[in-house]
């Protein structure tokens, strides 16, 4: 058992009064390693410059106490070398040349940098009783990870509470938060649902309801584009259909959930046949013209679409919030009279006909997939996909095009530089985007679980006529020819067909 209690605690200068462990299993380090070196290491191997971030955005956390020892006379940091790497590099980021420029970008926005020039450790009494404690940490299951509905919700309280999707932003610079609030209001929207068949309700809010398998569904981008979702600025969500319209669609899924048709093994990726097969389903329910306003009829379709059909009754009294929920000319084939149920005899005695689904409209803006810049990328990348994200597609599509290209050519340079490979220019002096995805091709082949990504970076380097929308070649017509320009439809098709590839490259 490994009593803490005695050890002693004391207050310690980063740069001179203690040493990174060049011991620390994680770095795989010669024992006479240098300090450099180490520091190095932590950076590029350890992802320490997030630590940079979060401590200058969040703060210096104290509830894990730093664990030093003394071996040969000198004080070495045991337990906490990557938070001691950053708080010496905050300090002098010259220590670490290659982020020595973001971190000092970071650091001019710190006030108070003398504070953290000096921290409290606890000193373990020997090696021996400090590796005890290192084993209890990294070795066993002492805390817990929220689980994503976990995280979602807590987010979704502070929104209850009050507070709005920028202050959240502010106050949690480190968390996704957009993503969790968005995630929870949409688990909520499922819940909310008046199931006709109260085993759904009462599934979908069981302990053991597989919420990551709803997620899945509902955090997918072809999800999202079916049903219109759009995150407004104050975190609220809206959805393009009715709620007798999204009824039958959650139906459909809860119903297929319960009934073990749609599980994580089923639909491992949203590529799968199952998963294409169910997005196809429910744009059928959307396109499905409306036939009454009856809500005997509406429940009657529900329980139609937890059996597999596909038909839907738009009604039940909720009013249409996007171009998809159709609404009819009166004076239609049937010369009907104005005001008529679209389901009514006109004057002659005939039907009015329906008129045809309209043509869905693109998202307003792109869909981030949960996507997150790794903190290690130089600033500019995270500037540009925060711009990206947020843009207009429909207003701007030429700039969201423009985006697209800067933010592909500049994630490959520097994840590129994250594997350790400097891309070397094939003509000319300058990397450009097609030497960036020359190394990708050769890159994802070496990896066995993403060398199916080749076809998608072929598919970008591509010049067929029916690929060449979402190619490179598209990109940089867009960018120099004067005669070309984009439409809010090439965006978002082109950011669809590089998903896969950013998940690799911003993991």
């Amino acid at each position: 058992m490994i009593d803490m209690t005695s050890w002693p605690e004391l207050d310690m200068d980063v740069l001179d009064d203690i040493e990174l462990d060049p011991a620390n299993i994680r770095l795989e380090m010669p024992v006479d390693a240098p300090q450099p070196d180490i520091m190095r290491d932590l950076f590029v191997n350890g992802d320490a410059f997030s630590l940079v971030e979060g401590i200058i955005k969040v703060g210096y956390l104290t509830h894990e106490t730093p664990i030093a020892v003394e071996r040969d006379g000198r004080t070495f940091v045991v337990e906490g070398n990557r938070r001691i790497a950053a708080l010496k590099a905050i300090q002098n980021p010259y220590l670490i040349p290659e982020y020595q420029a973001r971190i000092t970008a970071l650091v001019s926005e710190l006030g108070g940098r003398d504070a953290l020039r000096v921290v409290r450790f606890k000193k373990a009494p020997n090696q021996d009783q400090a590796n005890q404690l290192i084993a209890a940490i990294h070795t066993s299951n002492i805390r817990n990870r929220w689980k994503p509905a976990r995280q979602a919700a807590f987010f979704q309280a502070q929104v209850d509470a009050g507070k709005t999707l920028p202050v959240l932003l502010e106050e949690y610079p480190m968390s996704s938060v957009r993503r969790f609030v968005r995630a929870s209001q949409l688990l909520n929207k499922f819940k909310g649902v008046a199931y006709k068949d109260p085993s759904l309700s009462d599934y979908i809010r069981e302990a053991k309801f597989p919420t990551s398998t709803l997620a899945r569904i509902y955090e997918s981008a072809e999800f999202n584009r079916v049903l219109s979702v759009d995150t407004r600025p104050d975190g609220s969500i809206r959805i393009g259909v009715t709620d007798a319209r999204f009824r039958v669609i959650a139906t459909r899924i809860i119903g297929g959930m319960k009934s073990n048709e749609l599980t994580a093994r089923t639909m491992p990726k949203t590529s799968s046949d199952k998963f294409v097969s169910l997005i196809r389903e429910l744009q059928e329910i959307i396109d499905k013209p409306s036939q009454s306003t009856n809500q005997d009829n509406v429940d009657g379709q529900a329980r139609g679409a937890a059996s597999g059909s596909n038909s839907d009754n738009g009604g039940g009294g909720g009013s249409p919030s996007s171009a998809n929920d159709l609404t009819r000319s009166a004076g239609a084939e049937g010369g009907g009279t104005p005001g008529a149920s679209p389901n009514s005899a006109d004057g002659r005695g005939e039907q009015v006909q329906p008129q045809p689904p309209q043509k869905r409209k693109s998202a307003l803006r792109l869909d981030p997939h949960g996507l997150e810049v790794p903190p290690t990328y130089p600033l500019a990348i995270q500037k540009i996909f925060g711009e990206l994200i947020e843009i207009h597609v429909q207003k701007y599509p030429n700039a969201v095009m423009d985006l697209l290209r800067t933010f592909l050519e500049k994630t490959s340079k520097a994840y590129a530089r994250s594997q350790g490979h400097t891309l070397v220019p094939r003509n000319g002096v300058h990397v450009q985007l097609g030497d960036c995805l020359v190394w990708l091709n050769g890159h994802v082949r070496s990896l066995p679980d993403y060398s199916g990504l080749t076809s998608v970076i072929n598919r970008i380097q591509s010049r067929n006529n029916k690929q060449y929308p979402t190619s490179a070649a598209y990109l940089n017509d867009i960018n120099h020819n004067p005669d070309m320009h984009a439409t809010p439809d090439d965006a978002h098709e082109l950011w669809e067909s590089m998903i896969s590839l950013m998940r690799l490259m911003l993991k």
